[in-house]
């Protein structure tokens, strides 16, 4: 899990991420951050102006990635997992 991105969340930080690695999986474009394609200059400046001209959208993206970050919490991703289990021992 990249922890760096959970934590930009958790402040409520905008984040701007190219799709590399396990990012594409934890974020979601335009909802908890603007994701780009890796080494795209341009879909990065982009990226950039939407945040600079449109307030709703960094509204949306600074709650919307403190929510992420709190369903990424250890107490959270524990009872996740604590169900599953639970369910695969009682079949």
């Amino acid at each position: 899990m990249p922890v760096r991105v959970v934590d930009a969340g958790a402040f409520g930080l905008l984040i701007v991420a190219t799709k590399v690695g396990g990012i594409p999986f934890l974020l979601e474009h335009n909802k908890t951050s603007i994701l780009v394609e890796d080494s795209n200059v341009n879909q990065m400046v982009t990226a950039i102006r939407q945040l600079i001209e449109n307030k709703d959208l960094i509204a949306t993206l600074s709650k919307n990635g403190r929510k992420m970050a709190e369903a990424c919490d250890w107490s959270v991703v524990k009872e996740n997992w604590k169900q599953v289990f639970m369910k695969v021992l009682s079949n």
